[in-house]
């Protein structure tokens, strides 16, 4: 939160949170968002597919998103320093999102894979489509 001085002592002011519950394919209202959590572990591969592409166009650069079970494409399929492409553990930049945690974490439900990304600046087309699995 932000520092303010009131009657010669720091007061520490709370951060503004806003929840917001939407659609995120059919709502533009997160757009300014800081941080997005997508609990999409019952998500179909379509859906999640749908939602990164979404925030990839939607959200401003610095933005984190938390995904569960789930990762990101853009992330996942980053280019190595050989020009070949792979998964690449944390912290690495892939098209537009930087993969900065990769953690399982304890739900209520049970275990539960934590990705966290932080959206870049650089976006150049559309995603790219997952790499075939080696033969």
């Amino acid at each position: 939160g932000a520092e303010v001085e009131g009657g010669g002592r720091r007061i520490i002011a709370p951060p503004v949170v806003e929840l917001i519950r939407c659609d995120f394919l059919a709502n533009d209202s997160w757009k300014e968002a800081d941080v997005v959590l997508v609990n999409s572990c019952c998500f179909s591969e379509a859906l999640f597919a749908s939602i990164e592409a979404r925030a990839a166009a939607l959200l401003k650069p610095g933005t984190l998103v938390v995904t569960l079970r789930q990762q990101f494409v853009g992330a996942v399929q980053a280019v190595t320093g050989d020009g070949k492409q792979g998964a690449l553990p944390p912290p690495h930049r892939g098209v537009c999102w930087e993969l900065i945690e990769a953690t399982e974490r304890r739900m209520s439900w049970g275990p539960s894979m934590m990705f966290v990304y932080r959206k870049t600046d650089w976006m150049d087309g559309p995603l790219p489509a997952p790499a075939p699995a080696p033969t």
